[in-house]
């Protein structure tokens, strides 16, 4: 027995009536087709043009991570000081990321949980700054968790990214070369 998938062979329909008048069903028909593999090649190119850009950026915030996690938050003046170099600009890093907005559920879905690092490592910032300002190790605790948190979920956007590269065959496929990888380092 064939098994037929929904995209395998569409209902015939009227142009004028979708899925025989009923144009839920007719997105619900669509959404089961999945993306068209050209558009999403595309929007991935497109995707990885922006991500080689923004690699500065990831290495700036790894490396103020650094500073930060090598104090150990013995020297409040230097964690306040690397907290605010940093926080200007990855505050300027997720301002610019809400444009361009991929345009499949694929690429989507991996800027997604990459903006979502972003914001979290300032949550993990300003936990930092409130263990700081009252003594409270807790918080402390939870922002260094949060800076070391930023670290595992680009290397999840990373490998998520290199399937896709892999998929499509992208040039620079099996590499590093402009994926948001930071340099792996000791949990301190």
């Amino acid at each position: 027995m064939d098994v037929v998938t929904p995209c395998a062979k569409a209902p015939e329909v009227s142009p004028l009536k979708p899925m025989g008048g009923h144009p839920a069903l007719a997105l619900i028909f669509l959404a089961a087709c999945g993306t068209n593999p050209a558009a999403e090649r595309t929007d991935l190119e497109s995707y990885m043009r922006h991500v080689r850009a923004w690699a500065r950026v990831e290495a700036e915030a790894g490396q103020a991570i650094d500073r930060i996690l090598a104090t150990q938050f013995v020297d409040d003046d230097e964690v306040r000081r690397q907290i605010a170099e940093s926080r200007m600009r990855v505050q300027t890093h997720v301002l610019e990321l809400r444009s361009p907005l991929p345009s499949t559920t694929a690429v989507g879905r991996v800027h997604k949980q990459y903006v979502e690092a972003w914001q979290e490592l300032l949550k993990a910032y300003d936990q930092i700054e409130l263990g700081l300002d009252r003594g409270d190790q807790v918080a402390l605790a939870r922002g260094r968790a949060g800076l070391l948190e930023w670290r595992r979920d680009l290397r999840s956007v990373a490998t998520e990214l290199r399937a896709l590269v892999d998929r499509y065959g992208l040039p620079g496929a099996g590499t590093k070369d402009g994926l948001p990888v930071p340099t792996d380092r000791p949990s301190s």
